[in-house]
């Protein structure tokens, strides 16, 4: 047989020519002006430009760097969180930077006291226009920063269009004392405060150092946009961070790597609560790479045990793992089934039930009906399938942990290592890098039980990447939250005709 190399130009040329035509259709970006909109490794670093509050910076040529403190789990939230911080700010949009909000930061700093109320009566107040929605919890400086329930601009879109308009009226301060006039005859508009008598005007940018430095005399006067006043929230926009995504460039939990790093290979019980009984190290202790292996017990974020192998390569930690002799104590789940938990809960039917909504009569609308319709479904369990399975790295030292992941609740993953490790909050870094390679793929506890692997080395000073099968991303060790809950409901409805 004969093998012929062929480059993508050759395939092309000759595939039009023996199949009558071959259409590609493309898009060939300018070339680059500006630095990229996200960066390729988003996480918080700090700045050495003139932070104007805890949610953004402002750099002397007006980019603005807007914090994110939800995960990017492909609903955009890179692009429409800082929209509505942008929305109040009235800065230059085409200059508008993202990265991740710091969750150590969040442990360390508490929102200020005057963010934490609704404004007003939320959105139905035309003073107000946040969402009636109050926060209960979340009161460190970046708030929410979990990802769920669809509430990333439901539940966070007051408190960032604050944010916003806090850090414009620093600047528009700054600019009436260096100007020496009234903060009532300037107007802010794409970063640029311009004095409406004179028309003197002057950029953000230049202003940013003084801005910082002030404290507004009592900003729960602040008052936000309503709804009908918005002209960059409700507009199409492109997302931020697609560049990257496109070109390769964006670095993914599992993509990251440390010098001398180790890794773990990790193996769940497959009954929900189970633990492992036994396992023997010693039959595989000789093989490359293996360096050791360490027990994982039924906890907090870890609803069944499971054991991890550490070698020098992921794929002698799961070539070892799966040559190791592990006993699974399958405990008091062992003999349940499917079927039992759906009969359980068409059971429940019959019972008295919790009322959630209460609105109308409906036992009088139930006598009126012409005709009364009922009907009784049944859903099964749907796996959370990611494309990148669950991973976490970590450095662990006697004073000081560091992890990076890509989860949906990065608080949570932070104070979990803090718990695990014992180490204080203050000390611990979690980096989020919460890229999904597929829309809503789901990182609730998944990538948190891996950064509990990683978290929890068996020697301090250890660097360790903990990762998953996809497998083993749907089996015990976080069961519920890879798997949407399967279940049961009957509703009855009466109909008039």
């Amino acid at each position: 047989m004969t093998t012929m190399q062929i480059n993508r130009r050759d395939f092309l040329n000759r595939t039009c020519a023996v199949g009558g035509a071959m259409v590609l259709g493309f898009w060939l970006p300018p070339a680059r002006v500006k630095a990229a909109a996200v960066a390729a490794q988003p996480w918080y670093r700090g700045s050495n430009d003139p932070e104007i509050n805890a949610w953004l910076t402002i750099a002397p040529d007006d980019t603005v760097t807007i914090r994110v403190a939800q995960s990017e789990i492909g609903t955009g939230v890179f692009t429409t969180c800082p929209m509505m911080i942008a929305e109040e700010l009235e800065c230059d949009w085409s200059k508008v930077r993202a990265e991740y909000a710091s969750a150590n930061r969040n442990a360390r700093e508490k929102a200020p006291a005057w963010t934490l109320p609704v404004p007003g009566n939320g959105q139905y107040d035309p003073a107000g226009g946040g969402e009636p929605v109050q926060l209960k919890g979340e009161d460190g400086v970046y708030r929410r920063m979990g990802i769920g329930s669809s509430g990333a601009v439901r539940e966070s879109r007051y408190y960032l269009q604050q944010a916003g308009a806090e850090a414009r009226e620093r600047l528009l301060l700054a600019a009436a004392q260096e100007w020496d006039v009234s903060v009532g005859d300037l107007v802010a508009k794409n970063s640029v405060i311009t004095h409406t008598p004179t028309g003197r005007n002057t950029t953000y940018g230049r202003l940013a150092a003084k801005a910082a430095r002030l404290v507004l005399p009592d900003p729960s006067k602040i008052r936000i946009k309503t709804p009908d006043r918005f002209t960059l929230m409700g507009t199409e926009q492109k997302n931020l961070d697609v560049p990257l995504k496109v070109t390769g460039e964006a670095t993914f939990g599992i993509d990251i790597r440390l010098p001398g790093m180790l890794y773990a290979a990790v193996k769940a019980c497959p009954v929900w609560q189970g633990d492992v009984k036994s396992y023997d190290f010693g039959a595989i202790k000789h093989m490359p790479g293996v360096h050791s292996a360490v027990p994982l017990p039924v906890g907090p974020q870890m609803y069944s045990g499971g054991v991890a192998v550490v070698a020098d390569s992921w794929w002698r930690a799961k070539t070892a793992l799966d040559a190791m002799p592990v006993q699974w104590d399958y405990g008091r789940f062992a003999n349940v089934s499917s079927a039992d938990l759906y009969k359980e809960c068409f059971a429940s039917f019959e019972r008295p039930g919790k009322t959630l909504v209460n609105v109308g009569d409906i036992e009088a609308g139930f006598a009126k009906a012409a005709k009364l319709i009922e009907a009784t479904y049944q859903l099964p369990y749907l796996s959370h399938f990611c494309m990148e399975p669950g991973n976490a790295t970590a450095i662990v030292t006697t004073e000081r942990a560091e992890l990076w992941c890509g989860d949906q609740v990065p608080d949570r993953a932070h104070a979990q290592v803090s718990k695990l490790t014992g180490i204080p909050p203050e000390n611990v870094c979690a980096y989020d890098i919460c890229r999904r390679r597929v829309r809503r793929s789901r990182r609730l506890g998944n990538n948190r039980r891996s950064a509990d692997h990683s978290g929890a080395a068996d020697r301090p000073g250890a660097q360790r990447k903990a990762g998953e099968t996809p497998l083993e991303s749907r089996r015990g060790l976080a069961h519920r939250r890879q798997l949407s809950p399967g279940g049961g409901l009957h509703i009855q409805g009466g109909a008039r005709c």
